[in-house]
């Protein structure tokens, strides 16, 4: 498609994001054979899963993909942490202290130094979303950017349901000088900002975005249910 064989740059990233729900005993058979396997053979390295979609393999089955580098979407309960240090190479949406750092100690027993995590913030205000409020991680950057075996990449956000893709430059501004802000006195926060999808992505470049969640552009459209 178009998106997926548009040129981002050099320093931004777009990881393919399915969100198509198969049902239970077609889950490991629709990710190796369906559109995500194809993009896997096709040379794509790194894939999303959201948090409702079946795993990308068990502990027993192994990875769908070998080689894949899966990355989570979407809130992670606390008791799920270990799980999912076992299935994904990053968190794009670790939402509070209380997660990162249990991320934090379950990764350091384990022995996996520098995880790599994103800090989802609620620009918006939108109480539909989860997310650190633009003035709690001000407070809170500090003890997270001091977690031993967590690297933070940067910021993520989910926009609110924009009518147009213009009406969610608001949102991405917003999170692109939250960043610039945090920095100044945080150097240790990555660079990247986590933000677009497949209708709003555009704009999100424009506004400073390094890492695109595509998927309806590349996957097509929710089946029914």
């Amino acid at each position: 498609s178009d998106v997926c064989s548009s040129d981002l740059g050099a320093d931004r990233r777009r990881l393919p994001t399915g969100r198509t729900r198969p049902r239970r005993g077609a889950a490991r058979r629709h990710l190796q054979d369906g559109p995500r396997g194809a993009l896997a053979r096709g040379g794509r390295r790194r894939l999303r899963r959201p948090r409702r979609e079946p795993c990308p393999g068990g502990r027993r089955e192994g990875p769908v993909a070998p080689g894949v580098e899966w990355h989570l979407v979407g809130h992670l309960q606390g008791n799920k942490a270990a799980k999912a240090l076992e299935l994904f190479a990053e968190i794009e949406s670790v939402d509070s202290v209380a997660l990162a750092t249990r991320l934090d100690r379950i990764a350091g027993e384990r022995g996996r130094a520098r995880l790599p995590i994103w800090l989802q913030v609620n620009v918006d205000a939108d109480p539909a979303k989860e997310g650190f409020t633009p003035d709690g991680l001000a407070t809170d950057l500090p003890a997270l950017l001091n977690l031993p075996a967590l690297d933070v990449r940067g910021l993520m956000t989910v926009g609110h349901l924009a009518g147009s893709p213009e009406e969610a430059r608001p949102t991405f501004v917003r999170l692109r000088e939250l960043a610039l802000r945090l920095r100044r006195d945080h150097p240790a926060l990555g660079p990247g900002l986590s933000m677009g999808m497949s209708d709003d992505y555009e704009v999100a470049i424009e506004e400073g975005s390094t890492l695109v969640r595509v998927g309806r552009a590349i996957f097509g459209a929710r089946p029914a249910p």
